[in-house]
């Protein structure tokens, strides 16, 4: 587990660290694998303020307080951490059915959370005819593919995606450099489908670049964006997976679409 304490505009003492580690190493045993916990102080007037934020098994954990003194306020939200979570837990497993997987988003402060669905993309190599005509077939208005070339091959994270959008056919590839470098740095490269020839088992498609608006953000960013608009769909670049996903709204369900892992 990799702990970050930050003091903004104050000095963290060794005995506040001490204190920090002691009290944050009680929320490990809810979860199998905690990626990361960023423990946060600060002063707003005259109190001292503690943010903590946990990135635990794919969800992200938020809380805050102020007290007189760092130690005080540290103590209190360590409690309130170690109720709410395994309240979460427990609720999440309760709604959890079978082959479901969820990336829940949780602001402690907010006394809920959301759950969001995860569907992993086919594993299985295509190539934008291909996947063009398995995108029909499925009548989803999208799909995300493991791209088949046989030159370039960097794991799961060598998908492009390929979806509807106002009557129009696109498709997003991640620069190769981007790959390498598990970093967003620069437009990804867009296409539009210039379709000839509508044929089912052999159709003529050329690809045209194109430009569109597609964001570098977080799953917590991408659901905050995704909530101020209209649109159905919703691709990013995953800032947290170095990848490609896809936000699907449902009826009664948020879904992401993310590469088979």
């Amino acid at each position: 587990m990799k702990l970050k304490i930050t003091g903004r505009h104050v000095t963290v003492s060794d005995k506040l660290k001490e204190h920090v580690e002691k009290k944050v190493s009680k929320v490990e045993k809810y979860f199998n694998q905690i990626i990361s916990i960023e423990v946060i102080v600060f002063e707003e007037k005259s109190d001292k303020v503690v943010e903590i934020i946990i990135h635990a098994d794919g969800a992200k954990f938020y809380t805050s307080d102020k007290s007189s003194d760092y130690y005080s306020c540290l103590d209190s939200l360590i409690d309130k951490l170690d109720q709410q979570i395994k309240k979460y837990k427990d609720k999440l497993q309760m709604h959890k059915g079978p082959g479901t997987n969820f990336i829940p988003i949780v602001d402690l402060d907010k006394d809920g959370h959301e759950s969001v669905a995860v569907v992993e993309a086919s594993p299985k190599p295509l190539n934008y005819i291909e996947a063009y005509l398995e995108l029909k077939m499925d009548n989803k208005g999208f799909i995300l593919y493991k791209k088949d070339n046989e030159n370039i091959d960097y794991a799961s994270r060598n998908y492009a995606l390929l979806y509807e959008d106002d009557k129009k056919y696109v498709m997003v590839e991640v620069p190769d450099e981007m790959l390498k470098n598990r970093s967003f740095s620069g437009d990804l490269n867009c296409f539009e489908l210039d379709i000839k020839n509508e044929s089912p088992s052999d159709p003529k498609i050329d690809l045209k670049a194109t430009r569109k608006d597609i964001a570098a953000l977080n799953v917590s960013q991408a659901i905050a964006e995704h909530e101020k608009s209209d649109r159905k769909l919703f691709p990013f670049y995953n800032t947290e997976s170095s990848s490609l996903n896809l936000l699907v709204k449902r009826s009664n369900q948020l879904e992401i679409v993310v590469p088979a892992q």
